[in-house]
């Protein structure tokens, strides 16, 4: 019965530790804050596309068109020209 216990309980923080490992070592790197900070001149954009789900959006007059976003899903940001 001791044999068992031990046994059981080695087990356990065995798979207790290797857990961990995984989440800290691989798991939070997937899940780092993305950063966006790209400013654009008023005159190049003629068009805004905005796709989003929930996320709080500000629009403020400028004499330029600043892009600031900071979160964990990757944003694509691109500069695109009409033909």
């Amino acid at each position: 019965m001791r044999k068992l216990f031990v046994f059981g309980l080695s087990c356990f923080l065995i798979c207790f530790i290797l857990g961990t490992a995984v989440w800290f070592g691989f798991e939070k790197k997937k899940q780092s804050v993305e950063k966006i900070d790209k400013t654009f001149e008023k005159n190049a954009i003629n068009q805004i596309v905005i796709n989003v789900d929930s996320t709080h959006i500000k629009m403020v007059p400028s004499d330029d068109f600043h892009i600031s976003y900071e979160g964990k899903q990757d944003m694509k940001v691109s500069k695109q020209s009409r033909v």
